[in-house]
């Protein structure tokens, strides 16, 4: 029986890793994962350099042709990316981390930790 137990914790151990693993990849990923400007300042979008985990949090991606140019050419385009909500799983995160503290002194935020005993706690 006790090992029937241990074996159930081990394995809930690597639910919760993965799941904390999730879900830091939304609350800390960015459009900068696929989004540079060229040197013109036009925004260039390249999946290609996307991981399948940060490809995984994308819920939208719709790519138009608005306007083809004389050539044939698409000339202007309208893409939406739409990435799963950042503030639900960074939410999420501090709900299972605990209770954040912080110090702010002349209005600047100097020290932030974790309430039960001001550090991040390990995995």
């Amino acid at each position: 029986m006790a090992e029937l137990v241990e074996e159930g914790a081990e394995r809930a151990k690597v639910d919760i890793a993965k799941v904390l693993a999730e879900l830091s990849g939304i609350a800390f990923g960015g459009m900068g994962d696929f989004l540079s400007i060229s040197p013109c300042g036009e925004p260039v979008i390249d999946l290609t350099r996307c991981s399948p985990d940060v490809l995984n949090t994308l819920v939208v991606l719709e790519a138009e042709i608005i306007e083809n140019g004389a050539d044939g050419v698409p000339s202007t385009r309208r893409v939406i990316i739409k990435r799963l909500d950042k503030l639900r799983a960074l939410a999420a995160l501090a709900k299972h981390l605990g209770p954040v503290k912080g110090t702010v002194k002349c209005g600047r935020l100097v020290e932030l930790g974790w309430l039960h005993d001001g550090k991040v706690p390990s995995s």
